[in-house]
């Protein structure tokens, strides 16, 4: 019983980490066109973001506005991790 509970927790997060990196990629399909709007629909509401320089931004709302008002050359930044690890009792990764 132990096993098959290791091996269906072990798929579980496999499906897991395959769908996480699939909103990773589509994350950074609208970051490399400049699509804000279909990136913001990837965080959550309640996201935290710290920039490059440092500030704090509070939810997606903030972030939004935050791009909007940006000067200068328009940049973006693409997120490929090496491995997601996906906690179990909380299912964040």
């Amino acid at each position: 019983m132990i096993g098959i509970l290791i091996i269906s927790i072990s798929y579980g997060q496999d499906l897991d980490v395959a769908q996480i990196l699939a909103q990773r990629e589509a994350s950074n399909q609208a970051l490399r066109s400049f699509d804000e709007k279909l990136n913001s629909t990837f965080s959550t509401e309640d996201a935290f973001i710290t920039t490059g320089a440092g500030t704090l931004l509070a939810g997606k709302a903030e972030l939004m506005e935050y791009i909007q008002n940006a000067k200068g050359p328009k940049m973006y930044w693409i997120r490929t991790p090496d491995e997601v690890l996906v906690n179990p009792k909380i299912l964040l990764a």
